[in-house]
């Protein structure tokens, strides 16, 4: 955030936000900018509330204004290509991190920013060629390293892939991400007994993650180990989207007007 505005909620908002407090953060600012319109502290605090309570399309809008205003604002550039990326607005997001990089081109997580939106366009060289940036820039960041990986399965180069999560859990040996792909990985190679701890490993350091518990639950349901992986592939469910980014295969209950089976009898009836 910037310091020194002369707002006199900034201060209330930003002590919000740094709190977790997204949705009173959020208001505050508003607040203040129905009088300060043109703060760009107050658009930046309002914009990260926004986000933080999954305003996606109001987070989108305070960038944008900021952004209007200072378009040297690099960060604010990024933040904007982020949530553009998730709602699959790819070509709009490069266009934001290519502005970026116009003025920080030694930022690394820029480089990889970009790189994933190309990878997600299918422009797998491009990318690839964004991610050997974005490391040679930053050398000891895990995540950047795992960016790679990922794309190195996806160009089928599972041996450069499998050293490369390798090299990122030597940097960090507590990043789920690197965890829970490298298990992914293995477990398409059918190598379970390597693939297991790994997402175990990945569930301990983020036990919310639902792909990681779906993940675990698939992998277990393989190998036969039935009590302690059903409950655990229940959480396919909640999936709303996979790590691709595509749409989850999955019907949810929301989507459906059908009832959950839940072992009753189905003499006469149909399930789906």
């Amino acid at each position: 955030m910037t310091p020194g505005s002369s707002n006199p909620f900034a201060e209330s908002a930003g002590q919000a936000l740094l709190g977790g407090q997204y949705d009173e953060a959020r208001r505050l600012a508003g607040m203040g900018l129905s009088l300060y319109p043109d703060d760009q502290e107050l658009l930046e605090i309002a914009a990260l509330g926004a986000e933080g309570c999954g305003h996606h399309a109001q987070a989108v809008t305070y960038w944008q204004r900021l952004l209007a205003l200072h378009p040297e604002r690099v960060d604010a550039a990024n933040q904007l290509g982020l949530i553009l990326e998730q709602q699959d607005q790819s070509a709009e997001a490069e266009a934001l991190f290519r502005q970026a990089l116009s003025l920080a081109p030694q930022d690394a997580s820029l480089h990889g920013n970009l790189g994933l939106t190309l990878e997600s366009q299918g422009q797998l060289e491009a990318a690839l060629a964004c991610q050997q940036k974005a490391i040679a820039l930053a050398p000891h960041a895990a995540s950047l390293h795992t960016n790679l990986a990922n794309l190195l399965v996806r160009l089928d180069q599972h041996q450069e892939a499998e050293q490369t999560y390798r090299h990122a859990l030597q940097l960090d040996p507590q990043h789920a991400p690197a965890l829970a792909n490298l298990a992914v990985l293995y477990s398409d190679q059918h190598r379970e007994e390597e693939a297991e701890p790994c997402l175990r490993q990945a569930l301990a350091l983020e036990p919310n993650s639902i792909t990681y518990r779906a993940n675990l639950g698939q992998l277990l349901l393989a190998q036969g180990k039935w009590t302690e992986g059903w409950p655990l592939h229940e959480s396919r469910l909640e999936l709303r989207l996979l790590r691709s980014g595509r749409a989850s295969p999955y019907i949810l209950p929301s989507q459906s007007s059908c009832p959950r089976w839940q072992g009753e009898a189905l003499a006469g009836k149909t399930i789906l």
